[in-house]
């Protein structure tokens, strides 16, 4: 913890914002810890969508993305957009506009992540999950359009 705050005011020093990335082991995988390491260094926070994913997966309790996302909106600055990740395979884009605009929803609602990646290696994984990331976007700005 004092080595990742230290690290976080001598990138403030020099201009560099240090982001933490919710990684799919060790201590980054547990959101609570995540929550805790982020608070308590002042770290901002590199959101990762396919590694929150995996995570959800192993956890009992479900709900997992929303628990990296809500207890550190304040402090999300960029976002890794992908569906999964498996071992041996890495990255996995998503199937359909079901496997990621929920979570993209969520974190449409975070104005301080304004740099998003889509974070797969195949060029048509990757424009694939830009249409869907724009149907993502279409949908949540027609909600936003409609009269209650």
């Amino acid at each position: 913890m004092q080595n990742l705050a230290t690290l976080v005011r001598r990138g403030a020093d020099r201009g560099v914002i240090v982001c933490l990335e919710n990684i799919a082991s060790q201590w980054t995988c547990l959101p609570e810890l995540f929550y805790e390491l982020v608070q308590q260094s002042g770290a901002w926070v590199t959101l990762d969508l396919g590694h929150a994913h995996v995570c959800a997966s192993r956890d009992v309790q479900g709900r997992v993305f929303e628990r990296y996302l809500l207890p550190n909106r304040h402090k999300i600055r960029n976002a890794h957009i992908y569906h999964t990740e498996v071992k041996g395979d890495g990255h996995v884009a998503p199937a359909g506009i079901d496997d990621i605009c929920d979570r993209v929803a969520l974190l449409m609602e975070v104005p301080s992540c304004d740099w998003w990646v889509i974070e797969l290696k195949k060029i048509d994984d990757i424009l694939h999950t830009r249409e869907l990331l724009n149907r993502c976007f279409e949908g949540s700005l027609q909600r936003m359009l409609l009269p209650l």
